[in-house]
């Protein structure tokens, strides 16, 4: 079987490749989406930028995508390797009937940790894609790795069992970590009305680097949906399979415990310049089907109350301003309970559980092309979040489902992004204010940990952001990449970063160099 299959790939790389002048979905990634941020932010058409990816129904966003895609090296000459390098998929032919492409997808890095050890990564993936007919599309990825991360992640990774994003973790020698992960999804679009989809993988609703709603933090999950655009509006609905880890391993009798979720946004582009949407999500406890939640009409708060229901709901609104043709004012609200005599007369009263985010986005800033810049400000209230039984906190496979400071933080992010033509510099400044239950007081809780119960809180007066062991945070990032395939996202890159986490129990510090040649497109958050 090994030696067919080694047969067929080869047979594969040397076939002569036909013109690949088709459009794909390209998933979503940050540092990408800024490369044609001054289209999706245009005063001159109506894009569902909070929505991310985008889906081909956004014909303008994939249009600038494929303008992207085609950027290529023009040599005079260039041979079969050359091509595949720089210019094209590692497999690509495109048919009348389908298309399909096939990529390698590596990510290897080494560093250095100063004053403690080396670091690396070892990653072997690839992507597939294509098209089917004229109304089929699918996409897959696997990723094999191997790491050893900086001392800060790594703690994360022995506490939490996971590397964040990307899956559980088996022991790899001494002091790494072996783990995997794959995604995929199979895409129906008959019109331009509706897009019907099938996947494993991650989804992100906001306008911001992150979402306090639903962002890619967390690793992936199985998922169905159905997203729907009429006129002005485009409307989501998810329905979800997660897991809870906390306090649960691996073996090979016991499976992680898994809950249902159900997620609704309606985004409505009241016109060129403003959007707003809103946001549900309701959080359901394992039991026999329940066909309620296959309602895709929003608000299903009424439904629960009908029916008796505990588990755990969410509401949350989102909204941007499009200014002078060269900025984006966004925000989102997020309210787990909101009790207006409570929120106005009690501002510390600890079911007050709401949070919101603030930013700025400026493209081409001073008519200096593909310069970017960001600037976020992200509160969430201490116990926001959590739940009377932590299997249904707003949590997958033992990360947020929003920001991945999780609750009981004040944030401040800057991102800055410049490129000329294949060199691209990026930099990121993180400054936040976090609430962390004390560790020496496991059977307790301040608002800071979301997989604990809120039963087990302190009181119920005087909870402010901070609350707990009031630490600051601190994150910076320089990357300097050069871009080798835009196809594949295939790229050079070296880094630095500098975190410091301090309160009165510790200091916490890591500064770590890395470089390593990488293609994919995906987002990892290790700014917490």
């Amino acid at each position: 079987m090994i030696k067919e299959i080694r047969i067929l790939f080869c047979i594969l790389i040397f076939l002569p490749c036909v013109g690949f002048a088709q459009s794909f979905p390209v998933p979503y990634d940050f540092n990408y989406y800024n490369k044609i941020i001054d289209t999706l932010y245009s005063t001159h058409h109506r894009i569902h930028t909070s929505i991310k990816g985008f889906s081909l129904q956004d014909t303008i966003a994939q249009a600038a995508f494929d303008s992207v895609q085609a950027i290529s090296y023009r040599p005079k000459k260039s041979n079969f390797i050359f091509r595949k390098l720089f210019n094209e998929h590692l497999v690509q032919f495109y048919k009348k009937d389908y298309a399909l492409y096939f990529d390698f997808m590596p990510d290897f890095q080494v560093g250095k940790e100063i004053a403690k050890s080396s670091t690396w990564l070892n990653t072997r993936g690839f992507q597939l894609g294509g098209r089917i007919g004229k109304e089929i599309y699918f996409h897959t990825s696997f990723y094999e790795n191997q790491g050893k991360f900086p001392s800060y992640l790594t703690d994360f990774i022995n506490r939490s069992t996971v590397v964040p994003g990307q899956g559980y973790i088996r022991s790899f020698g001494k002091t790494a970590f072996d783990f995997s992960a794959a995604d995929g999804y199979v895409s129906y679009v008959p019109g331009k009305y509706f897009t019907f989809e099938l996947g494993h993988g991650k989804n992100f609703i906001g306008d911001g680097y992150r979402s306090l709603l639903l962002s890619d933090n967390t690793f992936s999950y199985p998922y169905a949906k159905i997203i729907t655009t009429v006129g002005p509006f485009k409307y989501m609905n998810i329905w979800t399979q997660m897991q809870y880890l906390n306090g649960f391993h691996f073996t090979d009798s016991t499976a992680f415990p898994k809950k249902y979720s159900v997620f609704q946004y309606l985004d409505w582009s009241i016109n060129k310049n403003f959007t707003f949407g809103i946001f549900e999500n309701t959080m359901i406890r394992p039991r026999g089907f329940d066909l309620n939640f296959i309602n895709p009409i929003i608000f299903l708060r009424p439904v629960e109350f009908s029916i008796g229901n505990p588990d755990k709901s969410l509401l949350g609104f989102t909204g941007s301003y499009k200014l002078a043709g060269r900025y984006l004012v966004y925000g989102q609200l997020v309210i787990n309970e909101f009790t207006a005599s409570k929120v106005f007369g009690d501002p510390g009263y600890w079911a007050n559980k709401q949070g919101f985010q603030l930013g700025i986005r400026a493209f081409n800033f001073l008519k200096v092309a593909k310069l970017n810049l960001l600037a976020e400000l992200n509160t969430i209230r201490p116990f926001t979040y959590t739940a009377l039984n932590p299997l249904i906190s707003y949590s997958h496979y033992g990360q947020p489902l929003g920001d991945p400071l999780g609750t009981n933080f004040r944030e401040f992010i800057f991102i800055g992004n410049y490129s000329y033509k294949r060199f691209e510099l990026r930099s990121q400044l993180n400054f936040a204010l976090i609430g962390l239950d004390n560790p020496a007081n496991p059977g307790q809780s301040t608002g800071g940990d979301l997989f604990k119960p809120y039963t087990i809180r302190t009181a119920n007066e005087g909870f402010f952001i901070g609350s707990g062991v009031r630490s600051n945070f601190f994150f910076a990032d320089l990357r300097a990449s050069y871009m080798l395939n835009y196809k594949n996202n295939l790229r050079l890159e070296f880094g630095y970063t500098n975190r410091t986490l301090n309160n009165q129990l510790a200091k916490q510090t890591s500064n770590y160099f890395n470089f390593g040649i990488k293609a994919s497109f995906r987002n990892f958050y290790y700014d917490f």
